[in-house]
């Protein structure tokens, strides 16, 4: 036993002395750099009811595919142990790889936060992380076992599958996938956990992959035998070559047009679920024809070589055409193919978009193909790279090759997290994935031209170009031209740089408000003080055990539980072209309890904290979910998702025409009016703005009423319209006062008010979240960076008596950890939340989100990013008293304070 031990160590230390020699690191190393980026990102996510932890653990055993080699895990090694144990330890010892370049990877991000951000990491790899990393290790060891022991069987000539009989291959195979699928139904039935059964679902799509190859061969062999007779036409060598490349793009195509007439032709037939599978038939199944058509394999002694990317034992070497042709002909076929078919998939998808709308709650064939092309190119994106590297042999595997690989990959990996959630296709990620494949490309085609398949090589044309260039630009002449060309525009740049920075901050000031525009805010102010129609004596118990489940995200994600008032058929009829309060009796209305049930409630707190109640409930609604999975410092970032309640708007039109069909209108305005008193206690600026929206449709009703003869004049009071204007001038103004639109001595004019007036919560809130939202940073030298003036927003908000607990924690984590929320946050979220995804990656290019990063030009890109999405707010005063906003009417006064014109 501890001789069999010290033996298996040896095998172990062999393997990855192997691992780090020249003529193995690289095949182990690209696929292990891929798998370990991928381990990352799903440890970081570590999300486990997501499809990331099983589909980690099936990229780290493909990565164990550069085994498959006879003197790894063959006979050759002088080690007397059995074949399997061999390879089981170079298949943990390729994991030990994968595990320290992930930890590599961490090690190069920590550095890089601290000198690029001035950041210091959180962690470095947490325990929940290292338990993930572990278990993902675990899963992924039999997929990397089926590929090694199954490659290994499949080299003796006697088990390959163009010396055996069908139905000693595909009757097993079937019998394999059903089972695994079988398998995976039981999993989903029992209630297992995600990850089982998706983990599950990975092995019945690989197996039935495996399976449909093998129908496919022993069909086409069966349809098209191989020809036995000794006299067979002479061609040319080059005619046939090309012969056998037509025959593999007739493959190609026909496998990708079956898959896609499968896909179109099964959307009410198969599963959403399982639907997927199909795709990945159409993308992967392809890159096999070659080997098809062609067989490619050599016999090294006994067993049966597949080539690979390995020339010497490839069969193509006995072809008698030039090695450089061949392989040609041989990246033509793959890249060629995934070109043409990624191409003709985004036109056909543009030009059925431009004819029929895309719904994604409405099954349809548009849909469904824009879904099948933004899915085949993440399947082909970040396969054809590996394909690519394995399936051309040639004499060297090549640094340069494998660098260019794992970028296409990465990036084809970047683009798949982001792109699924949109309507449309992100044509500018899949440009660039197109653009990595021609660089692949020519990079290999570089190779391939190198007498010694290296590169840089002299004796190769492209060698020759690179050293010429070496020498040039190796010359003085040169180096003191490029030197002062380079000094002269960087004095250039910086100059520009700070000009135009200095600009934007100067603007600021001038935009500032004035002291006649804060005394017309003030008397409003006095004014509403007067109405007092919206303050709550006490805040004691919250709504949101009630509203929550009703309440979806303003990104799109819906609410919990789905109501008769928010149905979109249901609206359409109540806002028709006549107005809401004298619609027709064909409008129905539901049930409206929840009004009354609400007026047990004196506050509602959306952005409350979730360890409030997070144990408690676990169903309360979309936010609260949200809440609980982001972490602190991003709960009040403006690009983040925030709670939408429009739903209620209408909601309270429905009461208020109910009250007008009955009579009853008391019991009707008292309840819209609580319902608009709860709307404003949530102390943020939209709902304070929704809930004066309330307060004039409450006053259309009652008007309404009065007309009717329902109600006196004296039976209910309402705020006039310059009340509810009034009002939305002060809460929009003094926002935008906060977040640096005023100086300290003109808010101090606002704060000797008292700490209670209208709408200052509502200024706290929307002025922490845009302090959040903004990224500190360290300038470089002779940086500028526009930072917003808000000095008032910390003693604002330990004066007043808002609750706002969102706000006084995340700015108390805030000031004590002196973090960057754009780089954490917001850039690095926007593969996760549609809502970021829609405001930044559709409104803006992908190099104004790279500047974000980049020294000297980030802050001209965060200039552009907070001027569109009007950051830090705006005042509703004019210069003169009749510029100031008055609902409808639209401005008539051009003017630096005046607000956008028509603004309601």
């Amino acid at each position: 036993m501890n001789r069999t031990l010290q033996l298996v160590g040896i095998h172990g230390l062999t393997s990855l002395r192997l691992t780090a020699s020249r003529r193995y690191w690289l095949p182990r190393l690209t696929l292990a750099f891929i798998a370990a980026a991928d381990l990352l990102t799903v440890m970081r996510d570590g999300d486990l009811h997501s499809w990331g932890p099983p589909a980690s653990s099936l990229v780290l055993g493909v990565s164990c595919f550069s085994l498959c080699r006879e003197d790894i895990t063959g006979r050759m090694l002088p080690l007397p142990l059995p074949r399997h144990l061999l390879a089981v330890v170079s298949i943990l010892a390729q994991f030990l790889v994968c595990i320290a370049l992930v930890m590599a990877l961490i090690l190069t991000g920590a550095a890089f936060d601290v000198l690029v951000f001035e950041q210091t990491p959180e962690h470095l790899l947490s325990g929940a992380e290292v338990r993930l990393m572990l278990g993902i290790a675990a899963a992924a060891f039999p997929f990397a076992a089926a590929i090694v022991f199954g490659w290994s069987h499949l080299r003796h000539p006697r088990y390959a599958w163009t010396n055996r009989a069908w139905h000693q291959v595909i009757p097993p195979l079937i019998a394999a996938t059903a089972g695994f699928v079988g398998l995976q139904m039981a999993a989903a039935q029992l209630g297992a956990h995600a990850v089982m059964t998706r983990y599950l679902l990975i092995w019945a799509v690989s197996s039935g992959l495996l399976s449909s190859a093998a129908v496919f061969y022993f069909g086409v062999t069966a349809v098209f035998p191989e020809r036995t007779d000794l006299v067979r036409p002479a061609r040319p060598a080059p005619l046939q070559l090309r012969r056998t490349v037509w025959r593999s793009q007739a493959i190609k195509w026909s496998v990708f047009l079956s898959g896609l007439a499968l896909f179109l032709g099964t959307i009410d037939v198969v599963g959403t679920r399982a639907r997927p599978i199909l795709i990945c038939y159409a993308a992967l199944l392809p890159f096999f024809s070659m080997i098809g058509v062609s067989g490619g394999e050599s016999i090294v002694g006994s067993q049966r070589v597949m080539g690979l990317w390995n020339w010497n034992h490839s069969g193509w070497r006995l072809v008698p055409v030039r090695r450089q042709h061949i392989q040609r002909l041989l990246l033509l076929d793959i890249i060629g193919f995934a070109v043409a078919a990624t191409v003709l998939l985004h036109v056909a998808a543009w030009l059925v978009g431009g004819h029929a709308p895309i719904n994604p709650n409405k099954t349809s064939w548009v849909y469904e193909l824009h879904r099948f092309a933004w899915i085949f190119t993440w399947f082909t994106g970040c396969t054809l790279p590996a394909m690519v590297l394995f399936l051309i042999p040639r004499r060297r595997f090549g640094t340069g090759t494998a660098a260019v690989a794992i970028v296409a990959t990465l990036w084809a990996m970047k683009s798949a997290l982001g792109g699924v959630f949109n309507l449309g296709l992100p044509y500018d990620d899949h440009a660039i994935i197109l653009a990595s494949w021609v660089l692949l490309a020519g990079v290999l085609l570089g190779q391939f031209s190198s007498p010694s398949s290296r590169l840089f090589d002299t004796g190769a044309p492209l060698g020759q170009a690179y050293q010429r260039a070496g020498i040039t630009l190796r010359s003085r002449a040169t180096l003191w031209s490029l030197a002062a060309v380079f000094a002269a525009s960087a004095a250039i740049g910086l100059t520009v740089h700070r000009s135009l920075i200095r600009d934007a901050t100067d603007q600021q000031a001038v935009d500032q408000m004035t002291s006649d525009q804060v005394d017309r805010l003030i008397r409003d102010l006095q004014r509403i003080a007067e109405v007092n129609v919206l303050d709550l004596p006490t805040r004691t118990r919250d709504a949101g055990a009630l509203l929550n489940p009703y309440i979806g995200l303003d990104d799109g994600t819906p609410a919990v539980e789905d109501v008769w008032w928010s149905d979109v058929k249901h609206k359409r009829m109540l806002n028709r072209r006549t107005h809401w309060s004298t619609a027709p009796d064909d409008i129905e209305i539901g049930d409206l309890s929840i009004l009354k049930e609400l007026m047990a409630y004196d506050h509602w707190e959306a952005g409350r904290l979730p360890s409030d109640d997070g144990t408690a409930h676990d169903g309360l609604g979309a936010y609260d979910a949200y809440l609980r999975e982001v972490p602190h410092n991003a709960y009040l970032s403006i690009l983040q998702p925030a709670p939408n309640p429009l739903a209620l708007v209408d909601l309270a039109k429905f009461r208020l025409l109910k009250g007008l069909r009955t009579g009853d209108m008391l019991p009707a305005l008292q309840e819209v009016r609580h319902l608009a008193r709860l709307l404003h206690s949530d102390e943020t600026v939209v709902h304070t703005v929704m809930a004066i929206a309330l307060l004039r449709f409450e006053r259309r009703a009652f008007e309404a009423a009065t007309e009717r003869g329902l109600l006196a004049s004296t039976d209910w009071t309402v705020p006039t319209e310059d009340d509810l204007n009034a009002m939305h001038r002060v809460v929009v103004t003094k926002a935008y006062m906060l977040a640096g639109g005023a100086d300290a001595a003109q808010w101090e004019r606002i704060a000797a008010l008292g700490p209670d007036t209208f709408g200052l919560c509502a200024a706290i809130h929307d002025a922490v979240s845009i302090e959040m939202t903004y990224p500190t940073i360290t300038p470089w030298p002779g940086e500028v960076f526009p930072t917003r003036v808000m000095p008032l927003t910390e003693p604002t908000l330990a004066a007043s008596g808002c609750s706002l607990p969102l706000a006084r924690n995340t700015l108390a984590r805030f000031r004590s950890a002196s973090m960057s929320m754009i780089p954490k946050d917001a850039l690095y979220r926007i593969e996760r939340l549609n809502f970021i995804q829609r405001l930044l990656s559709s409104e803006f290019s992908e190099s104004t989100l790279m500047m974000l990063h980049v020294p000297y030009l980030r802050g001209h890109a965060w200039i552009e990013v907070a001027a569109h999405i009007k950051l830090t707010g705006f005042s509703m005063y004019g210069e003169r008293p009749e510029d100031d906003w008055n609902g409808v009417r639209v401005l008539h006064r051009q003017g630096p304070h005046r607000p956008s014109e028509g603004h309601r």
